[in-house]
């Protein structure tokens, strides 16, 4: 079996073919764009460093984990383990790392697999973890869900481990994100990951595609070239697209399809979660200078119909529709005619784009400006899929070493098994767009935020987020009162969470 997994490996890795644009978005070299194929290489020395570190864990852990079994509970749409091969290139490298983890480890593997996600229905991850932690049986080693579905009313519940006791994980090491640790503490503790382990992590990442045959018919400078000089800002973009006329009827094209404010606030460098001097999360109760700067700017782009195809209210009652405002079924469609220039999306949906006959190139987001250091991206929360552990887990060790055998052989599966998944097929026909994929994952970041507000967190984006992503792209007169009430409740939400922690780590509850 594991010759067959390295030759399917190998077969993955080694020579993916895709197309690419001989004008590589710049629009000086002709008015067609013409395709040529190419491979990409793997970081193969990660690959190296992997199989020599899980060798080296097996070596020393197999007789102490041969015969056990490890288990796993999640729903039916995000379980990260298959149980046979399908074809799916990403349903395969899952597969394998099962495969390997089982053969080198002595191992059985047991995927519970539950048929919802979150408190709405019976039979959910949320339901099967707390009546575990409730019977003290300890039925599971590792889980997983969404944020706000899962993980975070969990957390409310206290019933997560602290795994920052693990000693086997290793956050330095390159299958765990490089600030997981900052972004994920609460008081020194950590309650949930993220990273390689999951797939979702290279799917749930915001950043910029571009319609390379705009790019060509209005002239535009070479985008990448942006990126690699540190030239691209938000205003360098907002420049960049005014050379396209505003589209006061509809009948041309937008500069910028489905903005999102919030994603352009934390490449700003700007989160909603601050820490104190012990460590303990609070957010601010008066609205930051510079996140109502950056309100006023952005609404003045944004909400602009005649330059931003958007939809407004979002996560609320009254959200628009895109077919009744637009007169298509997604924006994936108005991006595909060429309706607009850049396309403000996440990893994933970039993916599916490779669906449609649209020839695009994918760019980080910008730097606020150009002192920033690096360009940072952000999560779409609402999707991304955590890791937890649930303390009725009766042997820790074991988990702790399987995270970590997880997470490792994540980032040798999963990312080029999503690399090739985005870029093999019909979507970005040149080499930039890989680095520009590496760029996006290099200085990822998390906000905390959709964790501590427990008021209204549940199967929603909490009422606080929601404020602020009005905020940032309706023109919302009341963003400042509304921010401040809603940043109080946040804060009592939170206090009561910590209060909750302190008491059991305390053993007093």
């Amino acid at each position: 079996m594991i010759k067959k997994i390295t030759a399917l490996l190998l077969a993955v890795l080694c020579t993916v073919p895709y197309l690419t644009s001989c004008g590589g978005g710049n629009g000086n070299e002709g008015a067609t764009l013409s395709q040529e194929a190419v491979t990409y290489e793997i970081d193969s020395e990660l690959i190296t460093d992997v199989d020599k570190y899980i060798n080296k864990l097996s070596e020393d852990w197999f007789d102490d984990c041969a015969g056990k079994t490890f288990t796993w509970c999640g729903n039916q749409w995000q379980y990260p383990e298959k149980e046979e091969e399908t074809g799916d290139i990403r349903n395969d490298a899952l597969y394998f790392r099962q495969r390997e983890i089982e053969e080198k480890f002595g191992i059985t593997w047991n995927n519970v697999v539950t048929v919802h996600d979150g408190i709405t229905e019976n039979y959910s991850v949320y339901d099967y973890v707390m009546a575990d932690v409730m019977s003290g049986n300890g039925a599971y080693n590792a889980c997983y869900g969404t944020t706000i579905q899962v993980v975070q009313p969990l957390l409310v519940k206290n019933t997560l481990y602290d795994v920052s006791n693990y000693d086997i994980i290793d956050f330095d090491r390159e299958w765990w994100p490089k600030h997981i640790e900052d972004n994920y503490s609460i008081n020194g503790s950590m309650y949930f990951l993220n990273g390689p382990i999951v797939t979702t992590y290279y799917e749930d990442t915001y950043c910029f595609a571009f319609n390379k045959q705009i790019v060509l018919d209005y002239g535009i400078e070479n985008l990448y070239d942006l990126v690699y000089n540190d030239e691209w800002t938000f205003d360098k973009m907002f420049e960049v697209a005014s050379v396209i006329p505003q589209n006061e009827n509809g009948a041309g094209a937008y500069r910028f399809g489905n903005p999102s404010g919030l994603a352009a606030m934390y490449a700003h460098g700007i989160t909603l979660t601050s820490y104190d001097e012990t460590g303990s999360p609070y957010i601010e109760t008066a609205i930051p200078k510079e996140l109502y700067d950056l309100s006023e700017k952005l609404c003045s782009i944004y909400a602009d119909d005649s330059v931003s195809a958007n939809i407004k209210y979002r996560w609320g009652t009254k959200r628009e529709s895109v077919e009744k405002k637009y007169g298509f079924e997604n924006f994936n469609e108005m991006f595909e005619r060429g309706d607009f220039l850049f396309y403000n999306l996440t990893t994933g949906d970039a993916a599916e784009l490779r669906k449609y006959k649209v020839e695009f190139g994918i760019l980080p987001m910008p730097k606020g400006d150009k002192n920033q250091e690096n360009y940072i991206s952000s999560t779409d929360n609402w999707g991304t899929v955590n890791v937890f552990v649930p303390k009725s887990n009766k042997d820790h060790e074991f988990t702790d070493l399987m995270i970590e055998v997880l997470a490792a052989l994540g980032r040798k599966y999963i990312k080029p098994a999503y690399y090739d998944k985005l870029l093999k097929y019909r979507s970005m026909y040149d080499h930039d767009s890989r680095d520009m994929i590496d760029i996006i994952f290099e200085s990822k970041i998390y906000d905390l935020v959709d964790f501590l507000a427990v008021e209204g967190g549940i199967n929603q984006e909490t009422d606080f987020v929601k404020v602020v992503i009005a905020g940032l792209q309706e023109n919302n007169d009341s963003f400042t009162s509304r921010y401040m009430l809603q940043a109080k409740n946040v804060n009592r939400s939170i206090k009561s969470l910590l209060e909750n922690i302190e008491k059991d780590q305390l053993g007093t509850s």
